[in-house]
Formats: C-alpha cells, sequence, structure tokens
C-alpha cells in the first residue's frame, strides 16, 4: 500500500494485477480504479489505509531456486516447486515436484528423513 511502494513495485517489473486509489494522477501508464476512502478502507489490510492499493502477482522463484528438498537417506530425493494462487485474499500454495538433475539448484528449505 502507498504509491511510494507502489511505484517502485511497479519499476521492479513485478506484474500487477489491480491498482486502486482515492487519488487521480498518482501513477503514470497504469489503469487505476478510482475509489473513494471508505472503499478502500474496506480492502486494505492496514488499520488506518494509504491512498492507494495494488495487488501483484506473486512471482516465481528464479530458475536457480527450488522451495523444499527432501532428504531420503534410504530412496531418490524429493524436489518441490509451490505456485502460489490468490483465492479470496488468501494465498493458497500449490505443490509440483520436481523431476531431473537437481544438481544444480539450491533450496529455501532442506528436510532430511531420519529412519
Amino acid at each position: 500500500e502507498g504509491p511510494k511502494v507502489i511505484n517502485e513495485l511497479i519499476t521492479a517489473k513485478l506484474q500487477l494485477h489491480s491498482l486502486y486509489s482515492t487519488l487521480d494522477g498518482l501513477f503514470k501508464n497504469e489503469s487505476v480504479q478510482i475509489i473513494s476512502e471508505k472503499e478502500l478502507s474496506k480492502i486494505s489490510f492496514l488499520k488506518n489505509a494509504n491512498t492507494s492499493l495494488a495487488v501483484f502477482k506473486i512471482p516465481n522463484n528464479n530458475e536457480s531456486f527450488r522451495d523444499i528438498l527432501h532428504i531420503h537417506p534410504k530412496k531418490h530425493n524429493e524436489v518441490f516447486q509451490y505456485d502460489e494462487v490468490l483465492e479470496k485474499k488468501e494465498v493458497k500454495f500449490i505443490p509440483n515436484q520436481v523431476f531431473g538433475d537437481i544438481s544444480e539448484f539450491f533450496f529455501h528449505k532442506e528436510i532430511v528423513f531420519v529412519r
């Protein structure tokens, strides 16, 4: 929320889903839905809503990272990459198993299964 942060995210080339503002002219070259302060306060997660709110698509990890590595001592390791989906103001994580050579990847989390 807020025009400064929103403009930084737009400049960083994040994919904009929707943009709302109580003021016209804050965002160049973007489709803005002008709404009232009351409407903005209803969709904001802040106690005191700012002048603008944007929803961006969550970017996937870059190509050298995967989310989770399951390390199994007696069978093949498993790698999972999660897709993040926004549904009704809730982020859902959908696991997708990654197959093939994983030797060049880094992982956000490694879980070792011990027997």
